[in-house]
């Protein structure tokens, strides 16, 4: 028999400005019934929380067992204050309903505050708001609600929670991005395989890159930038919907980008965008899907040899060859893939160590090479291993030099003063970081870290240093933004233009690893990283939590010594394990013998 110990109507409100049932405008981002499947449930009686019939019980309704209590994480949202709201029916005091907030701040060096909250019985008899101070530094919070009753023999005793959910007011707005006087044109430079520590803007002091640290001083630098994969399908598909990878779907090999997921070509061109894409990597190539939108496309397929790609230095020509012979007067979006820190490392001349000169190995950094050390066949010596980076950094170094022609080339025909421009890579690259070689293995820093470098039209706002946390899902809202052109529904992304000027905002980013059977995940906020395993469950495998801050590298695990970020972090992943998102199907690629063979070129195979 199923005996409810008191029916209880709850409203946890974030607020920024005003009291909950202000006239300002709410998001509601947690609702318990709702979202109980994003919950940490611990359960010591036989039912469990669950929500109950809304046809039979009305909306919003949870059972919330005797001995058994639910945990849910948030996100900031720069609210300073939690309130509380609750109106509670006759009877007894709810002497054992219990809520317990902690708000997560930025660093592990502040440990998670406990918040005093309005004890629950105050509320009993009628209605009752407390307001709780959050601190300024809080990233989140971590809720707890549960039922500390005890449950008689043959009886299920509880609480009956009625529309118990978490509201954020609407934001303040951010200080307006200085615009043009018509919708910019848009530059995407995607760079195959470059780790974010591998620029000079970046901080690398040997780094030969001149061309992209001029750019980052007049463009803005994100410092914290995530990719969601360790490898380039399924992160560029994020790049073109927005969309993390189980809801984009194209996380396999096999996978193509599903037939009706709206891209980011495909808005822009409906949005009167003319639209051109030069692709180098055919693993995210027209014969995956990525051609959709595009009015004009140069697909530079792999070839069967040593060097594999076709260089940066060709994609740029065929970019200015077009811009040159364009006479429309239309605004355009221009999309490059190149694709040359790609394995083999054989940067062009006189880019990068001469293997002649510089007594560098023909051998070393050859596709074939590359292969036999990923399966453990070969090892190298330490100066080897100095060599190898070398010939990496020098596919950068002629990478940069053919960046820095097309922002000429772009100054050259008058599009410097209204075409805003971004510098994204897919993923990083592993030189044994964590003793393994080239990508699509892990979810480490040297894999996701990347960077994120955007000029907006007439270099305003440049020179400026971002540290908020952005995402590759971040690039589609982003330029649908600047484009003027509405975003479709269900995003994960959210423009980065009202960080720019802006406090300090908490976004967190997801990783995923779903290839050759591996379930990896990762979830960061600010500097702090959770890595581990998804289980069939839904459950998660901790395998490490990371400091960014103190340890960039990864090298020390501190889950034992911080289990409540532990939990907090675990929250979060299964709050998007549980994404209410529209969940895509993706197609399949055709396997005819040319992609067969390149992707196999590639190492993919």
């Amino acid at each position: 028999m199923l005996k409810p110990l008191r029916s209880l109507a709850v409203l946890f409100c974030l607020a920024s400005v005003g009291a909950c049932g202000s006239p300002a405008e709410e998001m509601v981002i947690l609702d318990l019934a709702r979202d109980l499947r994003a919950a940490r449930v611990e359960a010591e009686s036989r039912g469990g929380v669950r929500p109950l019939d809304p046809s039979t019980q009305g909306e919003h309704r949870v059972w919330l067992p005797a001995g058994q209590a639910v945990e849910f994480a948030l996100v900031g949202s720069g609210a300073p204050f939690l309130e509380l709201a609750l109106v509670v029916g006759e009877g007894e005091p709810p002497s054992a309903l219990r809520l317990e907030v902690w708000a997560m701040t930025e660093s592990l060096s502040t440990p998670p505050r406990k918040l005093d909250v309005p004890d629950l019985r105050s509320a009993w008899l009628g209605a009752f708001k407390g307001r709780v101070p959050l601190p300024a530094s809080s990233v989140g919070w971590r809720l707890r609600l549960s039922s500390e009753v005890p449950s008689p023999p043959g009886r299920e005793e509880g609480f009956l929670l009625e529309g118990a959910r978490v509201v954020v007011a609407a934001e303040g707005e951010a200080a307006p991005v200085p615009r043009g006087d018509s919708r910019p044109s848009l530059v995407v430079f995607m760079v195959d395989t470059l780790r974010q520590d591998r620029l000079g803007c970046y901080g690398d002091v040997d780094a030969r890159t001149p061309a992209i640290d001029r750019f980052c001083e007049q463009a803005i630098r994100f410092t914290r930038a995530e990719a969601h994969a360790s490898w380039t399908r399924a992160t560029v598909a994020s790049v073109f919907t927005g969309l993390e990878p189980p809801v984009h779907a194209t996380i396999d090999r096999g996978d193509g980008l599903p037939q009706d997921v709206p891209l980011l070509a495909e808005l822009l061109h409906e949005a009167g965008y003319d639209t051109k894409a030069v692709f180098t990597n055919s693993n995210a190539g027209p014969d995956a899907g990525f051609g959709r939108g595009f009015d004009h496309i140069d697909h530079l397929r792999e070839e069967v040899t040593p060097e594999i790609h076709q260089p940066a230095r060709r994609v740029v020509d065929l970019a200015a060859h077009w811009l040159e012979g364009r006479a429309s007067s239309d605004p355009f979006l221009l999309y490059l893939h190149v694709t040359d820190p790609h394995d083999p490392y054989l940067p062009p001349s006189p880019f990068g160590p001469s293997r002649d000169a510089d007594g560098v190995p023909g051998w070393l950094g050859t596709g074939n090479h590359m292969r036999r050390l990923e399966r453990g066949e070969v090892q190298l010596e330490p100066d080897q291993l100095v060599a190898l980076q070398a010939l990496y950094a020098g596919e950068i170094e002629a990478t940069d030099a053919a960046f820095g022609r097309l922002l000429q080339t772009l100054e050259r025909l008058g599009h410097g003063e209204n075409t805003a421009i971004l510098l994204v890579a897919d993923h990083g690259e592993e030189f044994l970081d964590h003793g393994r070689w080239t990508h699509a293995k892990s979810l480490w820093s040297e894999m996701l870290s990347i960077p994120f470098i955007l000029e907006l039209p007439g270099g305003r706002l440049g020179g400026t240093a971002v540290p908020s946390l952005v995402r590759q899902v971040d690039v589609l809202p982003t330029l649908l933004e600047l484009a003027e052109v509405e975003e479709p529904p269900g995003l994960h992304g959210r423009s980065v233009l009202p960080l720019l000027g802006e406090e300090l905002r908490f976004r967190p980013a997801f990783g995923y690893h779903d290839l050759a059977g591996s379930t990896l995940r990762s979830v960061r906020i600010h500097d702090l990283k959770l890595v581990g395993r998804a289980r069939p469950d839904r459950t998660f495998e901790i395998l490490g939590l990371y400091d960014l801050a103190v340890d960039p590298a990864e090298t020390r695990d501190v889950a034992a010594e911080h289990p409540e970020w532990v939990r907090y972090l675990e929250l979060l992943w299964l709050d998007r394990a549980r994404d209410r998102a529209r969940r895509y199907r993706p197609t399949e690629i055709p396997r005819h013998f040319e992609v067969q063979a390149q992707l196999e070129a590639l190492g993919y195979l």
